[in-house]
């Protein structure tokens, strides 16, 4: 399937920190949390037709007034 530079840029860099046991990536993990809430908003409200929203209270994505199950 291939991938772009930035994939590859991301995923070199990630490795390169789990080989060298070092927590300092490009990005600290809250930047991939929150990129993958807004994936999972996108694919709820692809999937219903409906408007998703994320609940930061349970932590839960909702879409059409339930609990978006991926």
């Amino acid at each position: 399937m291939g991938s772009d530079p930035l994939t590859d840029a991301h995923m070199k860099n990630w490795m390169k920190c789990v080989r060298d046991k070092n927590i300092a990536t490009n990005a600290p993990v809250e930047v991939g949390y929150n990129h993958s809430i807004a994936n999972i908003m996108v694919t709820a409200s692809l999937h219903t037709g409906q408007r998703a929203v994320f609940d930061p209270k349970t932590q839960q994505v909702i879409a059409g007034g339930k609990i978006f199950k991926y």
